[in-house]
């Protein structure tokens, strides 16, 4: 009798396993066509703008001058506070 239950518990217990793994199959599925769904929505939401082609780099990379540095400002002693005493 012992074999008969062993079997009956081992046939019990693939039978479980086998629809735990058709329900995880479903699951995974019902995620990847949210997330599918999510992705398209963003696609819309954070597509890019189209430009005129103003901002573009150069065909050699861009590799243009840097900017010159701005003009020098006179300095100002520590003392200059910008307020006159007259």
């Amino acid at each position: 009798m012992e074999v008969a239950s062993r079997e009956d518990e081992l046939k019990m217990l693939l039978q479980r396993a086998k629809e735990k793994g058709i329900e995880n199959q479903k699951r995974i599925k019902e995620e990847e066509a949210a997330k599918a769904e999510l992705r398209k929505e963003r696609n819309v939401y954070y597509k890019p703008v189209a430009t005129d082609g103003d901002d573009k780099k150069d065909d050699d990379g861009g590799n243009e001058e840097p900017p010159p540095p701005p003009a020098d400002e006179p300095k100002k002693s520590d003392d200059d506070d910008g307020l006159a005493m007259a």
